[in-house]
């Protein structure tokens, strides 16, 4: 048995092994598009199938937990999930190609309904391009005046591109 070359092929399965499950970067400015697919809330002011075009979302990975990242929505579509919201800022996690990132809103109450109204992007990242869904919806304390708050959703179909990078 030729043990060196036993040992060249461990290390290299080895390797091969660890780069499937290395962290890929994924921080960058996204152009995104964005098309109502769903309204079940009623949340958007918008209409299934209406499009917005170019909503610029700057993505960072955590310096020391490269899982751990934050997109952070720009421009006039930052401002309306402020203003509806209380943010324009998602936290989440990164697996492989694909991210969860959630926006908490603001606590809000309805009678005996508390609730929160969240959005979530989950996406897949291909190389540069991302695809997914971000959907609207309510985080309630399941109180008689919910309603359909505990069902609902709005969604938005996500494709874009991320900006030139050195990844």
């Amino acid at each position: 048995m030729n043990r060196p070359l036993t040992l060249v092929a461990l290390a290299t399965f080895l390797v091969s092994c660890d780069s499937e499950n290395a962290i890929p970067n994924v921080s960058g400015t996204y152009s995104l598009n964005l098309k109502v697919t769903k309204l079940d809330c009623a949340m958007l002011p918008a209409a299934v199938g209406d499009e917005s075009t170019g909503v610029q979302v700057v993505v960072t990975q955590d310096a020391t937990d490269k899982k751990k990242l934050t997109a952070v929505v720009q421009g006039a579509a930052g401002v309306l999930l402020t203003l509806g919201l209380g943010s324009a800022s998602f936290a989440g996690t990164v697996s492989g190609n694909t991210f969860d990132v959630l926006l908490e809103g603001r606590a809000k109450t309805e009678g005996t309904c508390a609730y929160s109204q969240n959005a979530r992007l989950r996406a897949t990242l291909d190389k540069d391009f991302l695809s997914g869904t971000l959907s609207y919806s309510y985080a309630t304390n399941k109180g008689s005046d919910c309603g359909t708050k505990d069902t609902c959703v709005d969604e938005q179909s996500v494709t874009g591109a991320r900006a030139a990078t050195t990844h």
